[in-house]
């Protein structure tokens, strides 16, 4: 049953992240929450920090003139929200903990929307900063249910024990509440709401906040519209190879540009670029990237799919369970421990194809993802190909089966209702 409560802070109780958070806190000076807006990044921080002060960079009239006053009345249990406001603001904090080096849990940061955000946090607090994504909500956390122990299993190196683990995991929740999340996305406003009138609503006004507000504050001189018109076309080509220059015909505007907006759409957690995987054991790999919306809700929006009928009948449904099964997963590691998971996908001029590829410290697991519950088994050779060539432990099939279980010796099968 889905979380109907429209108090939202006893609802974010249920983000899996909250424990990691408070962990991070334990072994660092700063923990920055970072994310697309409305995630709940916000609130996660103020449940953290209970008693803390709160400080909004984007509201410049409550802000001293010298912003080194701030750390000098709260050195130590400030939130300071939506710090790519104000870019200055991370090397004034590395100075601060600098002082005191050895004091974790002091500092919370937040930020969204901002494509120089990461990069300025890891560069001015290397090594003080522990920095967590909060994407929108994955499927345990709309349906309230336990987190799924997949994610456990590989938080260390795969090992002669990982495929009987997987084998046996217990399933998160149903296929239908999975059809749900997919037509609902997991931004918290609509899902707490479950109105589909108001959900439509929050969808559309979210998109035109997005571009016409933190796009426009974030690149004083990019042309709106333009961008506004590339985000509509991606949604076409949402699950699918982008091609930088039949992309720049679409738009009418340069590859370069048309290269500018994509790294903007990454970076402002809207899109998730998807690079090919490369290596010298495979020459042929095509080189361009693919792309998905980290929302499904959103993006089914943008392709005017309005009903879970015609959601389901859609001839672009695969693509859709594919992103929203890619998300799943990240969210997943992002909420289970701290460390990097590099996701990437295969396509050769041959037609040898992989959907997924994620690298991480478990080591690497190559993923097909199929919409359909039944398969032809004969489908899954370039899978069957990866793992032996690459000599790995297994490769997974996400699916709509029914249970866990081997379809060949190598080759799994792990229901999405199982992540």
């Amino acid at each position: 049953m889905r979380f109907s409560n429209p108090d939202f802070e006893n609802y974010m109780l249920y983000r899996n992240g909250l424990i990691n958070i408070e962990k991070m806190l334990a072994q660092f000076p700063v923990v920055a929450l970072i994310g697309a807006r409305q995630t709940g990044k916000t609130t996660l921080a103020r449940m953290v920090g209970k008693d803390w002060q709160y400080i909004d960079c984007q509201n410049k009239d409550t802000l001293p003139q010298s912003l080194s006053v701030i750390f000098e009345r709260y050195p130590e249990q400030l939130i300071l929200d939506e710090v790519q406001a104000l870019p200055e603001i991370t090397d004034i904090l590395r100075g601060v903990i600098d002082k005191n080096r050895g004091q974790n849990g002091r500092f919370i940061i937040t930020g969204s929307s901002s494509p120089e955000l990461l990069s300025q946090v890891a560069d001015s607090l290397a090594g003080r900063v522990a920095i967590v994504e909060v994407g929108t909500l994955k499927l345990n956390e709309i349906f309230q249910k336990p987190f799924s122990k997949f994610f456990d299993i590989l938080r260390i190196p795969i090992n002669k024990h990982t495929k009987d683990e997987v084998l046996s995991l217990s399933p998160v929740t149903d296929i239908a509440s999975v059809y749900e999340s997919i037509f609902t996305g997991g931004y918290p406003e609509p899902v707490v709401r479950g109105d589909d009138e108001f959900r439509e609503t929050w969808f559309s006004q979210y998109f035109s906040t997005y571009v016409d507000r933190d796009i426009r504050a974030l690149f004083p001189g990019l042309n709106l519209n333009t961008y506004r018109l590339l985000i509509r076309s991606l949604a076409d080509l949402h699950g699918g190879q982008i091609n930088i220059s039949d992309l720049s015909r679409i738009i009418g505007v340069s590859d370069v540009t048309v290269r500018s907006y994509l790294d903007i759409a990454h970076a402002t957690f809207v899109w998730r670029r998807l690079e090919s995987y490369q290596s010298s054991a495979l020459r042929s790999a095509m080189k361009m990237p693919k792309g998905y919306f980290r929302d499904s809700g959103l993006v089914r929006h943008l392709m005017h799919i309005f009903s879970r009928e015609h959601l389901e009948s859609h001839p672009k449904f695969g693509n859709i369970f594919e992103g929203f099964v890619i998300e799943e997963l990240m969210k997943g590691f992002n909420a289970s421990a701290p460390v990097t998971v590099k996701p990437y996908y295969l396509r050769t001029r041959g037609g040898f194809e992989v959907d997924l590829i994620l690298e991480g410290i478990f080591g690497t697991i190559p993923i097909e993802i199929k919409s359909a519950a039944n398969l032809d088994t004969r489908k899954l050779r370039s899978l069957a190909e990866f793992v032996e060539e690459q000599n790995l432990a297994f490769g997974l099939v996400i699916n709509q089966g029914a249970k866990p279980e081997l379809l060949d010796s190598n080759i799994i099968q792990l229901p999405v209702s199982y992540l």
